[in-house]
Parts: C-alpha cells; structure tokens; sequence
C-alpha cells in the first residue's frame, strides 16, 4: 500500500547511521567533569527534577514536583543520559509562541549527565537544516560518545538548570 502510493521505503544515506555516537555495548562511562546525582530544570510555568538513582544507573524523572508515570506501564520515567542544552528562545507572534535557535554551534552550552556524572559540552545541527542530527562535543571540539539507553534532552533558556 506504501509502495502503491509512491511513497519511500528506504532511508535517505543521511540517516543510516545512529541518531547519536554510542559507547561499546557494555560500556556505560561517567562523564568526567564531576559529580551530578540530581538535575533541576526550571522551564517557566512548570519544572523538571530528574534523581539518579544508583540502583538502576538511571535519572528518575518527576515533572513540577510529581513523578511523571509512564501511562502503559505505570513506571516513572527514567533516563540512562540527560542532556541540557541552552540556547536563545524568543517570542515570535503576539499569540506567544516561541522561536528557538535549533541550530547551535561551538557558541551553545549543554551539559551531558549519566552515571552520576556531567561533563559540559557543546551542541550543534548542520547549518540551515533543521532536520540534521544533534551533535555532541566536549570542550575540545571533539564529538563526544554516550552511554547506551534512555536519553532524554531537554532544550531552554541559559542558566535555567542546577546541577548537584
């Protein structure tokens, strides 16, 4: 039926590859810029919490001071990475919506958690392609690898987050 309708059924060469550089199977690293067992993101009207939580190596998210419950499987939600990314967020209509630089740069400030750890990074997309994949650098330049798992990333103003 696919087919029937022209429509593609292969990848474009573009996206074959992983969405994101991945440690070895077994390798799960803890970023080496320090200690981080809870991250708290302030989005505005609501917030985010996320607690690592040693027994699973993973960051148990709540949302505004709840655990946020996974509707099917009624488990929180939990992350093996998380990544903040900061980057400029403007209203762009008198309705209110908001227009964020989705490209980044060597310029944009994230920071990478996983493990209990965090590493400060950088982030970019291809110029002029909103499509492209997120790419993840250390201070160096060099593009970084991630563990295995779960990711979630969140994207806001600058210096919105705490880290502990």
């Amino acid at each position: 039926m696919v087919q029937a309708e022209g429509k593609r059924t292969d990848l474009a060469d573009d996206k074959k590859d992983t969405a994101f550089r991945f440690n070895g199977m077994s390798e799960q690293l803890k970023p080496a810029g320090g200690d981080c067992t809870k991250v708290d993101i302030n989005f505005g009207a609501q917030s985010a919490t996320l607690t690592y939580d040693e027994a699973s190596k993973t960051y148990k998210k709540d949302n505004s001071g709840e655990p946020q419950i996974d509707g099917k499987t009624g488990n929180q939600l939990a992350f093996t990475n998380v990544f903040v990314l900061e980057t400029s967020i403007s209203v762009r209509d008198d309705v209110g919506h908001k227009e964020l630089d989705w490209q980044g740069g060597m310029d944009s400030t994230g920071y990478y958690i996983s493990n209990g750890g965090i590493q400060k990074i950088h982030w970019a997309k291809e110029a002029n392609n909103e499509w492209s994949r997120l790419r993840f650098y250390d201070e160096n330049g060099q593009e970084i690898s991630i563990n295995r798992g779960k990711t979630y990333i969140a994207v806001n103003y600058a210096n919105q987050a705490t880290f502990q």
